[in-house]
């Protein structure tokens, strides 16, 4: 007897566990929801806990909107060796005492960490260098110049201080690596550091507080309520400004078609760029779109059917 596989469009909001990698959850979902199109949104080492964003059927079309959300994490740092991958992982590295560090001191050097700053990769990172992965060239032991790149940090907050260890919670932009501040704070601090452990609370409009971990999910699934907690394909898009239209103009966007700007119930700028969220006259999402020729013409730039 053959059962109709149910095609599933929508974001889910796991909770990673530890040892388990990014792909090894996507595997697992793959085989329990029997899905080909799924995807994740933002690596998390196995060494990470928390916040995963999975992508599922057409929603794997806004992928790009996953990664460019602030993400919020709890690091937690430990004081007195380093490492060569800089987490808990590696091949210890250098030893150091830490007794003479004092809260107030690693306050002042976290400053420094603030705001727009160069932090560089680490050598053990999936960062590819004139095409190869930087891990592959750790594993081979090729020495290569790793160029420090510019990353955001919105906010480091000392969690607990209790040497040897060190809890911060930070909010961050894209291409941050949570196991270079370990790091790298050590250096300043002049002790061997390394990150030793790591927990995601918040990915874009994604949170802890309503994620699922797998196991729960599968149980969800068993029931038959995974409607109840699949997100809609426009959950992460909720900030962009909103077009309705007629169902004319909607069968004409969803056919690839430009429509009059002048005909939509809305005020585009002059020298408008912004991207919208575009729903039918049934109030359902089915493109987004951008203004082009100078506010004349709505295109659509992504259709969901």
């Amino acid at each position: 007897m053959n059962l109709e596989v149910k095609i599933l469009n929508g974001f889910l909001n796991i909770d990673k566990s530890f040892g388990w990698t990014s792909n090894d959850v996507i595997r697992k979902l793959r085989e329990l929801l029997n899905q080909k199109k799924i995807g994740h949104g933002g690596t998390l080492d196995p060494i990470a806990t928390g916040v995963l964003p999975v992508c599922l059927g057409n929603s794997c079309r806004l992928f790009s909107y996953l990664l460019n959300g602030d993400k919020r994490y709890l690091i937690t740092i430990t004081l007195g060796f380093s490492t060569d991958t800089f987490d808990s992982f590696g091949k210890v590295k250098d030893k150091g005492t830490y007794h003479f560090i004092e809260e107030k001191e690693v306050v002042d050097v976290l400053g420094k960490f603030t705001g727009d700053i160069l932090q560089k990769p680490p050598i053990f990172s999936a960062i590819k260098y004139k095409g190869t992965p930087l891990y592959k060239f750790a594993r081979s032991g090729e020495k290569i110049e790793i160029k420090p790149r510019k990353v955001l940090v919105k906010s480091i907050k000392v969690i607990k201080f209790d040497p040897p260890i060190i809890i911060l919670d930070v909010v961050v932009g894209r291409g941050f690596y949570a196991r270079s501040l370990a790091n790298d704070l050590g250096s300043h601090l002049r002790v061997p550091s390394h990150m030793s452990s790591l927990k995601r609370l918040m990915t874009g409009s994604f949170s802890i507080q309503s994620s699922y971990s797998v196991q729960q999910i599968e149980e969800i699934f068993t029931i038959g309520e995974m409607d109840s907690i699949l997100l809609p394909i426009d959950y992460i898009v909720k900030d962009l400004p909103i077009i309705y239209l007629s169902k004319e103009q909607s069968h004409n966007i969803i056919n690839g078609q430009s429509i009059q700007s002048s005909s939509v119930s809305f005020d585009f700028l002059e020298e408008d760029f912004r991207t919208f969220r575009i729903y039918n006259h049934q109030d359902v999402f089915i493109a987004l779109g951008n203004a082009i020729d100078s506010g004349t013409l709505l295109k659509p730039i992504k259709v969901f059917k």
